[in-house]
């Protein structure tokens, strides 16, 4: 969990410096069980997605 915290900070100080376009988040089929990082990946982007870059 630890990791999947730094990977979402770090792309999201990336994307305002504009060194990245975008993010892709756990691009595979697991999205629909209790996997801790998905549920963690859901309540960050709901908490920082409307924020101007």
């Amino acid at each position: 969990m630890d990791m999947m915290k730094r990977q979402c900070e770090l792309g999201l100080k990336w994307l305002r410096q504009g060194r990245i376009e975008g993010m892709i988040f756990l691009a595979n089929t697991t999205g629909d069980f209790e996997v801790p990082g998905w549920e963690y990946a859901r309540k960050w982007i709901a908490e920082v997605g409307g924020q101007p870059l």
